[in-house]
């Protein structure tokens, strides 16, 4: 499972550090004065041998909120053992406990769906088995529990972690990471209802046009492969979690079908370009990825009608008027 080439981390770091929470900064100041021990681990500091590790969870999501955007030594040993930590926890039934479960398991891998700088378990090749360990333990929690949580949004991290590294290694052969349990009958079943529920909403609309997330994720779940998964999205227009590289992605998708890419009217503006470039490029290496808030515009600021999407329009106005320091990209993948 996954590529052999190297992923490399998309963390950057900025001239001034973020500002981190007050238990943040004293767990890492006792953890470097006793890194030479080697002794301790994460539930050290955030629970008791007596507690149950589940009740601690809203802890490490505050953790790990600070220990996305930390790019010391001291940020990824977070990472490492809240992904140990979380692996620990036994499943459970209560649909209370799966849902504190996945919220925090997500915050190992979202990071980068929302802010490129942010850092996500996936960022290094070494951690994929731990990863899709944690993955699997997840995916029992929403068997045992029968609901879904959060776990949408953790697949979410995972397939842009997977686009990042079809194109860094230029290539759609296998998936980065994506364990075999995402694709277990009785997730599954999970992910069908969910896409039901989800059909259902976006018919009840006027305009019929709202995106559908679950049924993106429940597609890669099941793909055979990268490029099944690709000819989908791309064909149904959806709205992939990082914009910036849909471009990529999509010339990666020509190249890989050749003369059979001409066949599909999505791919055939990279088909026309194909005699100027070399089949493997443009690469992800050369891509600047800036933090900030990207929004898409078809689906999403346009609806599929070409009337506006008014409310949305409102919000985005809104929110750069409130984070002005904070840049707003409006991107489109067509």
């Amino acid at each position: 499972m996954g590529v052999q080439a190297g992923h490399t981390s998309h963390v950057t770091s900025t001239e001034s550090a973020p500002a981190h929470h007050a238990p943040y900064e004293r767990i890492r100041e006792s953890w470097v004065t006793s890194l030479d021990s080697g002794t301790f681990t994460l539930r050290d500091f955030i629970a008791s041998p007596q507690e149950p590790l589940h009740i601690s969870c809203e802890r490490l999501v505050e953790l790990l909120g600070d220990a996305q955007h930390d790019d010391s030594e001291f940020g990824r040993w977070v990472f490492r053992q809240a992904a140990v930590l979380l692996a620990e926890i036994e499943p459970d039934t209560s649909y209370i406990d799966n849902n504190d479960f996945t919220h925090t398991a997500k915050y190992l891998f979202v990071g980068t769906c929302f802010t490129p700088s942010a850092r996500s378990l996936l960022d290094d090749a070494e951690h994929v088995p731990e990863a899709e360990r944690l993955i699997s333990r997840a995916v029992s929690f929403c068997e045992t529990s029968q609901s879904l949580g959060t776990m949408p949004l953790l697949i979410k991290g995972v397939l842009a972690s997977n686009m990042r590294a079809w194109v860094d290694t230029e290539s759609l052969e296998n998936f980065w990471c994506r364990p075999p349990s995402v694709s277990s009958a009785s997730f599954r079943e999970l992910l069908d209802h969910a896409c039901d529920v989800e059909a259902r909403k976006v018919e009840s609309t006027p305009s019929k046009a709202l995106s559908r997330p679950i049924e993106m994720i429940h597609r890669f779940c099941a793909a055979s492969s990268p490029s099944e998964f690709l000819m989908w999205a791309f064909s149904q227009r959806s709205s992939l979690p990082l914009p910036e590289v849909a471009l990529s992605l999509r010339r990666l998708l020509a190249a890989s079908l050749g003369e059979g890419a001409r066949a599909y009217p999505f791919l055939r503006p990279e088909v026309e370009q194909g005699r100027e470039m070399k089949p493997t490029e443009p690469s992800c290496a050369h891509l600047e990825f800036r933090p900030g808030i990207y929004v898409d515009v078809f689906g999403t600021l346009v609806h599929h009608d070409g009337s506006p999407n008014v409310r949305l329009v409102q919000v985005v106005q809104d929110l750069m008027k409130r984070t002005p320091r904070v840049p707003v990209y409006v991107v489109s993948d067509s």
